[in-house]
């Protein structure tokens, strides 16, 4: 079995990873090689990309529409009054705060 050290690794890091550790009632070696191994079992985006290819499967997104229905999702009671200012001539355009 191999040995790994890092260097330089930020107090807050090493902070999170002891408190993980202590929660978890495991050592902060058997957690770093919990969370090293989970994450090298994820493709990188490339390993995906080349599993997935687009090959014209891609199509137009309404952006404002997508957000709109995640918003209804997190907020249904302010859906109607976004809806009707969205409908508006300035279609909302030059609101703060959104």
């Amino acid at each position: 079995m191999s040995t790994l050290q890092v260097k330089n690794l930020p107090d807050d890091v090493h902070a999170a990873l002891a408190k993980r550790a202590r929660d978890e009632s495991t050592t902060m070696s058997e957690l770093v090689t919990r969370l090293l191994r989970r994450e090298l079992s994820r493709p990188t985006f490339d390993e995906w990309d080349r599993r997935h290819p687009a090959a014209g499967t891609t199509r137009p997104l309404d952006v404002a529409h997508a957000l709109d229905e995640v918003r209804v999702e997190y907020a249904p009671d302010d859906a109607p009054a976004r809806a009707a200012t969205a409908a508006s001539p300035s279609g909302g355009a030059g609101r703060s705060g959104s």
